[in-house]
């Protein structure tokens, strides 16, 4: 089978810098041995990961990752924040004709990847085909911070996971309400809204299937009960302290933490391998994990309709779709291998591609070279395209090597076409023409889309 470095390799991941050879390591170690303060020191720029593939392990250390190092009584002490959100202005329409939300946002946790989110000012759009509420939006906003918040709150010194401790986190819910207990079993009811049954790895050698043909969609969710062993000395929290087990009553909603009796290593928890779980600790929580984004928790129709919006690396005066969202996928059109492996969908599609790119740029030591843009294709002509960007409204020129948006529509589902919102990453010095991207600068052309309820997908 495939080691757990393949595994992370499958997914798409841009780091402003090559990512360490270490990395899996140090997720592993982190999850090991919490107190040693181990961490992920380099920044990832943006994570775009098929969570349904992605070993469970490796998804809750990515969760929890801080910029620094952050020790097991630190979690504890400083780390059970209540964000608070305010929202300052709705209007109907932004550059990008969608309603905008914008919110003053405080102690939002931990994105995904190790990144705080910023206290302050934050700008959110919302889908024009979603029909959300401001009320939804705002719970979208605030449920996921709270989520996040949750995810560097630790203060226990084992080897419990969220959740049953299944091997995969969309079919193992760890927030639920609990609708029966005794003294040794605990009953809770969650909500999934898909159901995965693939693999986990592929043989060596293997080629990669399509994973999507291993999901089934629950557009209204599904309701999962599951009875678990409760143990005797199982803890429960509330407003980050300790407090008594005869607090936690039937009809408590729950964040909940298990652990299997045995296991030979950090990735085989729970029910992956028929071992039975038990239930070692309960934060209480109002956390609806229907609007919460992170971890695709909530309801597809509903968190995946809201977006946040930043500026973009390398080119803060330009807007961009917040890179620490998990819940866009996307699509390579074209890529240049100069960062990273390819992940392995795309390996022979693009495997020499790096000889286009320029020679003159080390992309292992410029970060501070690299640019990313977004926007809407405004003409489109064999290896030329322009797009029409957000924030500071430009027209950037885009030139490929080839023709890779001719090779992309022959198989793609969703073609790539005009008015589509697209990402570029390219490397160019300070002296060079920011909006014109020469075909030896270019190293990634992607579409942004959307995944609704049903599984399907919309151009964003």
């Amino acid at each position: 089978m495939k080691d757990t470095d393949d595994l992370l390799r499958r997914h798409p991941v841009a780091p402003k810098r090559q990512l360490s050879s270490d990395f899996t390591n140090n997720v592993i170690q982190h999850i090991e041995q919490r107190e040693s303060g181990t961490l992920l020191k380099r920044s990832l720029r943006e994570v775009h990961m098929k969570l349904l593939r992605l070993p469970k392990f490796a998804l809750i250390a990515l969760v929890i990752l801080a910029a620094g190092t952050v020790t097991t009584a630190g979690y504890a002490a400083v780390n059970w924040l209540i964000p608070k959100i305010t929202v300052l202005d709705i209007s109907s329409n932004n550059d990008d004709n969608k309603r905008e939300f914008l919110m003053d946002v405080k102690d939002c946790g931990v994105m995904v990847g190790g990144q705080t989110a910023d206290n302050g000012k934050q700008r959110y759009e919302v889908a024009k085909d979603a029909n959300l509420t401001d009320e939804q939006v705002f719970k979208v906003i605030n449920n996921s911070c709270k989520y996040q918040q949750f995810s560097r709150f630790d203060p226990w010194k084992d080897n419990s996971m969220p959740g049953a401790g299944a091997s995969n986190i969309t079919n193992d819910p760890s927030i639920g309400t609990i609708t029966a207990m005794d003294e040794s079993h605990v009953t809770i009811k969650s909500k999934v809204y898909q159901d995965y049954t693939g693999p986990d790895s592929i043989p060596a050698g293997q080629p990669v299937p399509d994973f999507e043909t291993f999901v089934t969609h629950y557009p209204k969710g599904k309701e999962l009960t599951r009875t678990f062993t409760l143990s005797p000395q199982a803890d429960v929290y509330a407003d980050g302290k300790p407090v008594l087990r005869s607090e936690l009553k039937v009809g408590d909603n729950v964040y909940f933490l298990s652990v299997a009796k045995s296991y030979d290593n950090p990735a085989s928890f729970g029910d992956k391998y028929g071992l039975p779980t038990t239930v070692l600790h309960f934060v209480k929580t109002d956390i609806d994990p229907t609007y919460v984004q992170p971890a695709m928790m909530g309801d597809p129709s509903i968190v995946n309709a809201v977006t946040r919006i930043v500026g973009c690396q390398g080119n803060g005066q330009y807007l961009c779709v917040d890179g620490m969202k998990m819940n866009m996928p996307s699509k390579m059109v074209y890529a240049a291998n100069v960062m990273q492996d390819l992940p392995a969908e795309y390996s022979d599609t693009f495997k020499d591609n790096k000889k286009y790119f320029r020679t003159d740029i080390d992309d292992m030591h410029a970060g501070d070279k690299y640019h990313h843009i977004e926007g809407r294709i405004t003409k489109m002509d064999g290896t030329h395209l322009e797009l029409r960007s957000r924030g500071k409204v430009d027209t950037f020129s885009v030139t490929l090597p080839y023709d890779a948006v001719k090779q992309f529509n022959q198989t793609a589902k969703q073609k790539l076409s005009v008015d589509d919102y697209v990402k570029v990453d390219f490397y160019q010095n300070p002296n060079e023409g920011l909006t014109t991207v020469k075909s030896t600068d270019i190293v990634g052309l992607t579409l942004l889309l959307r995944q609704l309820g049903d599984g399907t997908y919309v151009k964003y």
